[in-house]
């Protein structure tokens, strides 16, 4: 059982891919479709193992130069019973010198992934590409996680190299860029007050131009997502966007002041890095689609093998949401119909479309309401829906990982889940993962006991320790309060989101 750290939770997962990819209208791959999943410095391979337990149509491989690491990986996979996945000792180049031998064959992957920017032995941008060109199908996609800059001033860098681009391209230019300049970069001034305050006030002065020049080397760094761009653009591939749904949406991901300056240059060939510039990140993850692609303007191609649906209890799901300062309400009896469906189980768009509630919404409505939804982060694409009935009196953990929690001795911190409905990890409390792991020993009549006995062993710690939870009577009464918290919140999502089942395994 694996503590749910940041590592698990980027969106590299096959469905969320697979949602980009029906985002910018291209044919994704859907359950039951069986594929090949390959991620190149894997390292310990956690998140790799975890997406295995969660897709078990998919074959996954992990590659990692380090065989130390690909050892633990493999025993863990192992003890986990996984049978789906397979590690090799490569870095790309040797799986280029294996294609080229003949070892493996080419074309055999509809996912490949490289997501190791702190890694010291970075793998050539150059190297990554012709290794994707070899072993991605067509309509296969490379999901690229990188750094901008490795050094730790990476926003001032880009910065710099940026307003040095833009007085390159625009050397008559006057008053009337720095304004703008200054509106793109409202989350780099903000971090950088200095200079911010200098700037502003050589603006009022009339003296903006002559401040970016002197803040402009002559001499500048470019960042990596030049250098991606530039490699992989041709033929052979296509930009999709970014594995982070929101980052796709440039009124979400970007303040409103940058919108302006942004939309001018959404033809720019720099204009990724200007959006980098604009929402002060450092670090990408950049899908590219291996030509020739499956292109489809057929909605139901393209959306209808997805369900959506949440994996946080419905009362904790915001109506209002705020991006980048510009707010969005989900409030009214349309978002009332799709979310009071959604929240409960991952629902199809067919659900959505023949439901009573929504007989009179056009589909296509639906749809844009579903995908406002996902990109704000109210859904999720997932891989299947909920299947089975709900065992009030004994449920039981569902599949090899989640039943590692039974021998786990588990802390308050939060901890994932493998869920085949989701397709990929879900993360609960520490607290649900001890009421979970109570349940599925005693069932329903033991529950209360045995949670109490592990409130007694985790007494001392510090979100436990004032209420003197030493004495078993009083650690039997606050198990008792949690387990009717937990239930109340989690009990029914448990088995919507396939973590637990009414069979005995």
């Amino acid at each position: 059982m694996f503590a749910g750290g940041s590592n698990l939770r980027l969106p590299l997962d096959p469905v969320t891919l697979s949602y980009v990819m029906a985002l910018r209208g291209i044919r994704p791959r859907l359950s039951p479709e069986p594929f090949t999943y390959g991620e190149l410095g894997c390292g310990t391979a956690e998140r790799l193992i975890l997406f295995a337990a969660c897709n078990p149509e998919g074959t996954f491989f992990g590659f990692d130069p380090d065989i130390t690491a690909l050892s633990k990986a493999a025993e863990t996979a192992e003890k986990l019973n996984l049978k789906n996945i397979t590690f090799s000792q490569a870095s790309a180049s040797d799986l280029n010198d294996a294609v080229a031998k003949g070892v493996i064959g080419q074309k055999c992957f509809d996912y490949l992934i490289y997501s190791a920017p702190g890694n010291p032995a970075v793998e050539e941008v150059g190297t990554l590409k012709d290794c994707s060109k070899v072993l991605l199908r067509d309509n296969g996609i490379f999901a690229y996680r990188y750094r901008l800059y490795d050094a730790a001033n990476g926003d001032q860098l880009l910065f710099e190299n940026l307003t040095r681009q833009i007085l390159a391209e625009q050397p008559n230019a006057g008053e009337a860029l720095t304004k703008e300049w200054r509106q793109l970069c409202q989350l780099y001034f903000a971090a950088h007050f200095a200079q911010a305050e200098a700037f502003d006030k050589a603006l009022s002065e009339g003296q903006g131009l002559t401040w970016l020049k002197n803040h402009a080397p002559a001499a500048t760094q470019p960042c990596r997502t030049l250098e991606v761009a530039r490699t992989f653009s041709g033929r052979d591939f296509t930009f999709l966007g970014s594995a982070q749904i929101s980052g796709n949406y440039m009124e979400l991901s970007t303040p409103e002041s940058a919108h302006l300056p942004l939309g001018a240059r959404r033809m720019h060939p720099l204009y990724e890095a200007f959006k980098d510039l604009a929402m002060q990140v450092d670090e990408r993850t950049d899908l590219w689609a291996h030509e020739p692609l499956q292109r489809s303007d057929n909605l139901i191609t393209l959306f209808g093998g997805f369900t959506f649906g949440t994996t946080e209890a419905p009362e904790r799901i915001a109506r209002t949401v705020t991006f980048q300062g510009k707010s969005f309400s989900f409030v009214g009896p349309l978002y009332d119909g799709v979310l009071s469906l959604a929240t409960v189980m991952p629902v199809t768009m067919g659900d959505l479309v023949h439901h009573e509630s929504l007989k009179d919404i056009d589909s296509l409505t639906l749809l844009n309401t579903v995908q406002l939804a996902v990109a704000c982060g109210l859904l999720q694409p997932m891989r299947s829906s909920f299947e089975g009935g709900v065992d009030m009196e004994s449920p039981k953990l569902l599949g090899s990982y989640n039943q590692s929690l039974r021998e786990a001795q588990l802390d308050l911190q939060d901890y994932a889940f493998a869920s085949a409905v989701v397709g990929r990890p879900v993360f609960l409390s520490g607290m649900n993962a001890l009421v979970l792991q109570a349940l599925d020993k005693g069932g329903m009549t033991q529950v209360g006991l045995l949670l109490g006995d592990q409130l007694v062993r985790l007494s001392q710690h510090p979100y436990l320790r004032p209420l003197n939870l030493g004495e078993p009577k009083r650690a039997v009464n606050e198990a008792v309060r949690q387990i009717e918290t937990v239930f109340h919140q989690s009990y029914m999502r448990w088995f919507s989101l396939g973590i637990v089942t009414t069979e005995n395994t």
